[in-house]
């Protein structure tokens, strides 16, 4: 079946007939669990208050440097965007990294049960969409359902900083993570920055990830994108992926335009 949209005279058209309230989007479910399922990709989960899309952004873009990526465009985060990224993610897929949102407590769980990510990163959590929940509490525990959709033994990364950073803990514990990863400037955080440099142009950061001292640079200047790196940089060792490479990739970063 073809349909006449004007300039695009050809383009394709599938006719979706179910029962459901929205059979269009019971097949687009169904297509990003196929994609999911023939696919032997290393798959990330990035959720948070502020910071998922610029940590996403640096994902795709250090991961890239290390083998085929596939990511969530722009902030493709609901319950359209995750399945349609995951319809779209080809079969030879290295890295996957999915933007995962939400508004309201218990969007996440049928989201990343979609994703089935070997890594799950929680950015921060913050007062943000607080009318839908009764405190800020309220809002840690939406961001911790993103451990729920954890692959057995994945890797759960949470900022140690954040006043959150128990309540994610606990959440993470429950879920089927194997390992539990954590990054900021705290002194027991696995990921740790020892010293940041602020420059109007660009950031320096002086880390130990998992005990090993990395330095590297920043594209994009600011102490948000500082803290961002290091749950970069968590999810790169998560992940297996080269360290020296990740930090070399991350100077090359830039803001968007």
């Amino acid at each position: 079946l073809r349909a006449d949209l004007g300039h695009q005279r050809h383009a394709p058209v599938v006719v979706v007939r179910g029962d459901g309230p929205d059979p269009v989007l019971d097949a687009m479910t169904r297509l990003g669990k196929a994609a999911r399922d023939r696919t032997a990709a290393q798959v990330v989960a990035v959720t948070g208050s502020v910071g998922k899309t610029g940590t996403k952004e640096a994902l795709r873009h250090v991961l890239s440097a290390q083998g085929q990526t596939h990511a969530s465009v722009a902030s493709y985060n609901n319950h359209w965007g995750v399945p349609l990224t995951l319809a779209r993610m080809p079969a030879d897929t290295r890295f996957g990294v999915f933007e995962v949102g939400m508004n309201h407590p218990r969007e996440i769980v049928p989201l990343v049960a979609q994703v089935r990510p070997e890594v799950a990163l929680v950015t921060t959590v913050e007062p943000v969409h607080i009318e839908h929940f009764a405190s800020v509490s309220a809002i840690a525990d939406a961001k911790g359902e993103i451990f729920s959709g954890l692959a057995p033994g994945g890797v759960a990364v949470i900022n140690r900083d954040n006043p959150s950073f128990a309540r994610l803990h606990a959440h993470a514990l429950a879920s089927r993570a194997g390992r539990i990863v954590t990054f900021g400037e705290h002194a027991e955080a696995d990921v740790r920055a020892r010293r940041i440099v602020l420059r109007p142009d660009l950031s320096v950061v002086d880390a130990v990830v998992m005990g090993q001292p990395v330095t590297y640079q920043l594209g994009t200047p600011g102490r948000h994108t500082a803290m961002n790196s290091l749950g970069v940089m968590a999810v790169v060792h998560s992940l297996g992926a080269d360290l020296a490479r990740a930090a070399l990739s991350l100077a090359a970063l830039r803001p968007p335009a």
